[in-house]
């Protein structure tokens, strides 16, 4: 189950599973997060901090 929080200008949801920030809205409804469009990318999820250790 996903989370939500929100204030007078944005509300953001929030996937608990890695702490993942899947959306965020202005009260107008104007999206910020990329929403995952299959054409361009097959996951919502990438991978940019990556650490390898021994």
């Amino acid at each position: 189950m996903n989370i939500t929080i929100s204030n007078n200008h944005l509300t953001a949801v929030i996937n608990p599973k890695g702490a993942e920030l899947i959306s965020l809205k202005n009260t107008a409804g104007k999206e910020f997060i990329w929403e995952g469009n299959p054409d361009f990318w097959a996951s919502t999820r990438l991978c940019c901090f990556r650490l390898w250790v021994r």
